[in-house]
């Protein structure tokens, strides 16, 4: 976190509360309710008022990694605190579903992902959308890139 805030500017936390069932981290044995949404922003956002507490999310629509979240919560996200053009970005994309959601509401999305699997599993969910990729001139991986 503190290497986003290098370039970025912290802007508040949203607490998305879970609307359907209450996922068990049996480790910590949590039955958790909510989780935040850190935003960060580059210049002031120009997103209206908004709530930080959103009732958003369900079981369904979660694609590729365990801790997948619906898509339909990251559109819903994406469409509060963006305008079509802005970028953005997600810096622990999972399975891709922030990034897809940014792209098919026509914004640009950066993405990184550490595990190279899940990388994979996530380039391969964008291409099978139809999406563009661009390379990373840093190391010559894929990436996602918004065809607009």
């Amino acid at each position: 976190m503190g290497a986003l805030g290098e370039h970025l500017r912290y802007w508040w936390m949203i607490a998305v509360v879970h609307r359907h069932g209450k996922p068990v981290v049996w480790p910590r044995r949590a039955m958790n309710a909510w989780k935040p949404v850190l935003v960060f922003t580059k210049g002031k956002p120009e997103c209206g008022l908004f709530r930080d507490a959103m009732l958003l999310g369900s079981a369904d629509g979660k694609e590729g990694h365990p801790w997948g979240q619906p898509s339909s919560e990251a559109e819903e996200l994406v469409e509060a605190f963006t305008e079509p053009g802005d970028v953005v970005l997600d810096p622990f994309c999972g399975s891709g579903t922030v990034p897809m959601a940014a792209m098919a509401l026509g914004r640009r999305a950066i993405a990184c992902e550490l595990s190279p699997t899940v990388h994979r599993a996530a380039v391969e969910r964008i291409l099978r959308a139809g999406r563009d990729l661009s390379v990373d001139p840093a190391n010559g991986t894929p990436s996602a890139a918004s065809s607009g």
